[in-house]
């Protein structure tokens, strides 16, 4: 069965931080990683953020960028899973961009593994919170 990455997960595999440890036991797994397309863009974000602040050099930041994208089987299409993501958006509360994630868990019925405890708060009682595994609670 895949499972659902998110960017606060996938940008620990491409920069040192509390949890990069776990995130890249994600990667020695048998089971497929996909994303929503987004993904590419909240990461490059993060990196670009990184290389404003001086943690990491432009040249590095590109590279980490190029690399992203081999580390999923599958990058599924934003407009595939945008409707569910505001459905549940609507419901949760929370921003449409992170239900992208929730949307595909929903669609592949798979689990998610993230590091946004922001994301993890809001789901407490949610009926998605049984698709969802904090970094943390990882088992790799």
């Amino acid at each position: 069965m895949a499972l659902v990455v998110d960017a606060s997960v996938a940008a620990k595999w491409l920069i040192e931080e509390d949890g990069s440890d776990a995130a890249l036991a994600l990667l020695e797994r048998d089971e497929p990683l996909i994303a929503p397309s987004l993904i590419l863009l909240e990461v490059a974000s993060v990196l670009w953020k990184r290389c404003r602040v001086g943690g990491i050099s432009a040249a590095e930041g590109r590279s980490a960028l190029a690399a992203l994208e081999g580390y999923f089987a599958e990058l599924v299409p934003d407009q595939d899973l945008v409707g569910s993501a505001f459905t549940i958006a609507l419901v949760l509360d929370h921003p449409v961009y992170d239900c992208l994630y929730l949307a595909l868990t929903a669609a592949r019925d798979c689990r998610l593994v993230t590091a946004d405890a922001r994301l993890l708060a809001r789901l407490v009682k949610s009926p998605h919170r049984d698709r969802v595994m904090p970094l943390q609670d990882w088992p790799g």
